[in-house]
């Protein structure tokens, strides 16, 4: 750790804190990631983290630069961010008044989930604290640790990912065996936000505190899916005939 100066929390994750350092070897920002050994609940994550940034190399895509063990903590030294999404859009609700700019960053978003797809990896926790910044203002994908590789016919997936608000619908229905279409759902729910943040509201496209929540807040505004809108949809695990019939409203 003796090698890079500075050192300021950046952002903190479900097993990790990010730092803002300066290494004097390469004359560079970095983003120092410490992740305790101590807490081996999130192991499995830390490994397919590790796994997964090493793989990747886009300009989209946070690259990592190497890992490190220091004093209980795994260290890994990542290109320097300067924030995630979530504090931008809360922060500086201003930089968002620029169409031209929301959709930079929509592009950004789209060409890194395409880069991750062409590598037949979902990511599966694509929201605005997952999505880094860099000091050229450029958006990056990080937090890859529920990332996973398309799985084949006979592999189930679990339908326990991404968090409430940027679940596609088919996860809340129990499918195990969705597409990347997932990641897709995500972005234009975090576009949405990037749209309204120009106004200075911090609000989500779909809201609420369970998955039953999610579903009746998504239907009450696209409408209630059926055979005809969405086939297949009466097979997944948790579709009930009984939910309401909504036609799709205005957003």
């Amino acid at each position: 750790m003796e090698r890079y100066g500075g050192g300021a929390k950046i952002r903190e994750g479900n097993y990790a804190t990010d730092y803002l350092a300066w290494d004097p070897v390469t004359q560079q920002t970095v983003t120092l990631r410490k992740i305790p050994l101590m807490d081996m609940d999130f192991v499995h994550e830390i490994i397919i983290e590790c796994v997964m940034l090493h793989e990747a190399c886009h300009p989209n895509i946070i690259s990592l630069k190497r890992i490190f063990y220091d004093e209980g903590h795994i260290i890994l030294v990542l290109e320097g961010i300067i924030s995630d999404l979530r504090a931008c859009m809360t922060y500086w609700p201003e930089k968002f008044q620029d169409q031209k700019k929301i959709k930079i960053y929509l592009k950004d978003l789209l060409c890194g989930i395409a880069y991750c797809h062409s590598l037949e990896v979902f990511h599966r926790d694509l929201k605005p604290e997952t999505i880094l910044i860099d000091a050229t203002g450029a958006l990056k994908l990080g937090d890859l640790g529920t990332a996973r590789v398309f799985p084949n016919s006979n592999v189930k997936l679990t339908p326990q990912v991404y968090t409430l608000q940027y679940r596609a619908p088919e996860i809340l229905l129990g499918s195990e065996d969705y597409t990347a279409a997932i990641d897709i759902w995500s972005i234009g729910c975090i576009f949405f936000e990037m749209l309204v943040a120009k106004k200075q509201q911090e609000r989500k496209l779909f809201d609420g505190k369970s998955e039953i929540d999610m579903l009746q807040d998504i239907f009450s505004k696209l409408g209630t899916p059926d055979e005809q809108t969405w086939p297949g949809v009466s097979s997944l695990p948790g579709f009930a005939f009984e939910f309401p019939k909504i036609p799709p409203q205005v957003i």
